[in-house]
């Protein structure tokens, strides 16, 4: 059976690159749910909008300070804590991120599914589970409760700046540093569960590293690999970051409108 998407927006309208990449997954044949704070705009056909406060209340709501520098501003960590939270409440469901490109079908074949980013860390753009209620899930909600406490896996930096949060900042969520309870965690504690036989290859859902995304928007000479992928992630931070328009009409030459043409995702 089709997995069910779901996945999380804040803030005003979407803009193409959020619409293709919900759009892949409704050509795909997935039923997608969109949660939702307030009334989002530009949202293709087919979604079906949810209400986020049915996971975590709005109240939770926080962004990235300045302490991850480019990072400020970001609701990415808020995000982190909502999909865990979602994924322990739901089953036979992927939480995809926003900026990822359905290649094919999603099924869950085992109790959970995610993969690699490199080969340290295990992304969270994509996490699927069978059933509610996965111990991993619940471990990692309570963690983004309380993110700084420290963890066997925390580097001596991380460790610093954890006890900068709790201490200078008084436990404040915007002195968090980036990603910590993002892939950092998700790493930490699959491994902690003896999880990591659920881990897929890169190839999987992230064949082009967060190093090399210009290959996905500008054109290349070199090949890309997407075999076997069953997805791309498009690094969307990266996009945030180099104060990109996400509106924009890439080269037509590029993996990302190569893409969008070929799977008909602007129509």
């Amino acid at each position: 059976m089709l997995a069910e998407i779901r996945s999380l927006w804040i803030g005003g309208a979407l803009s193409r690159l959020e619409r293709v990449c919900l759009t892949s997954f409704l050509r795909a044949g997935h039923k997608v749910y969109l949660y939702t704070y307030d009334e989002v705009l530009n949202i293709p056909e087919g979604v079906e909008v949810l209400d986020a406060n049915s996971i975590l209340p709005k109240n939770k709501v926080f962004t990235y300070g300045s302490v991850t520098g480019k990072g400020k501003g970001s609701y990415a960590g808020f995000a982190n804590h909502f999909r865990y939270e979602m994924l322990l409440k739901c089953s036979n469901t992927y939480w995809v991120d926003m900026d990822v490109i359905c290649l094919s079908p999603f099924y869950i074949e085992n109790d959970l599914d995610f993969g690699f980013e490199n080969e340290t860390y295990i992304n969270n753009a994509v996490i699927g589970t069978k059933e509610s209620g996965n111990k991993l899930f619940s471990n990692l909600s309570n963690y983004c409760n309380n993110p700084f406490q420290f963890t066997r896996w925390d580097t001596f930096k991380f460790l610093i700046r954890k006890f900068i949060g709790r201490t200078w900042g008084r436990g404040d969520f915007s002195y968090l540093p980036w990603g910590i309870t993002g892939p950092k965690a998700l790493t930490g504690f699959v491994k902690k569960g003896e999880l990591i036989n659920y881990a897929a290859p890169m190839q999987k859902y992230y064949p082009i590293s967060s190093a090399d995304w210009k290959k996905i928007f500008f054109a290349s000479d070199g090949h890309i690999n997407l075999e076997g992928a069953q997805a791309v992630h498009l690094w969307n931070e990266q996009l945030r970051r180099d104060n990109l328009d996400k509106n924009t009409v890439f080269d037509k030459e590029s993996l990302y409108e190569r893409l969008i043409s070929g799977l008909k995702l602007d129509e």
